[in-house]
């Protein structure tokens, strides 16, 4: 059994409610980011993964999912952390659209805004797009980039971080941009 596993817990929490608002299935194929646990030792970091929903239930207020990975091992996140397992689709700088989650440097980017496109000649298009880092414990535990290089600035009375979760996915048409799609269950590991 897993130690990072929290036991399970009667609270009357309506648990299938939960299920239901996260669109996912017991049994599907799902996936999640690595996240910070709070020990009797201090902080640890514990690795995302990607396995089968097997089980779901409450614990001191929050709904756990159970993930099953392929070796019979498992792993207790938040359910509102897990998501439905993806496979990547590539796109050109032109194709991008906003909601897109962008693979870059070990960072998740959900593209936000368009903040220019097209230059002053049509094979010369440049786009970049704002974007939120969506696995911030990931990003800093593996210091896939500098955190600075992750930060707005705004003029109040002086220069002040704005955010800290921020990236800029920008390109022209000869890059390519591993983009995440949902797997298909059917093209999914069969299940045993």
């Amino acid at each position: 059994m897993n130690p990072n596993i929290p036991a399970p817990s009667s609270a009357p929490v309506d648990v299938m409610a939960a299920i239901e608002a996260s669109g996912l299935q017991l049994g599907a194929l799902v996936e999640y980011d690595g996240r910070q646990v709070e020990t009797p030792d201090g902080p640890v970091f514990v690795s995302g993964g990607r396995g089968r929903l097997r089980d779901v239930w409450t614990t001191a207020g929050q709904v756990i999912a159970r993930v099953e990975f392929e070796d019979g091992d498992s792993d207790a996140p938040l359910l509102v952390d897990v998501r439905p397992a993806t496979v990547f689709a590539y796109k050109k700088s032109s194709e991008l659209a906003e909601g897109d989650v962008v693979r870059e440097h070990g960072m998740r980017v959900r593209l936000d805004s368009l903040d220019f496109g097209r230059g002053s000649h049509p094979d010369r298009s440049v786009y970049a797009w704002t974007g939120t880092v969506l696995n911030m414990d990931e990003v800093r535990e593996a210091g896939h980039v500098p955190l600075s290089w992750l930060c707005t600035h705004k003029w109040e009375s002086g220069w002040v971080v704005d955010r800290k979760d921020v990236w800029t996915v920008q390109g022209n048409d000869f890059v390519t941009w591993a983009v995440e799609c949902p797997v298909e269950e059917s093209a999914a590991v069969p299940r045993s």
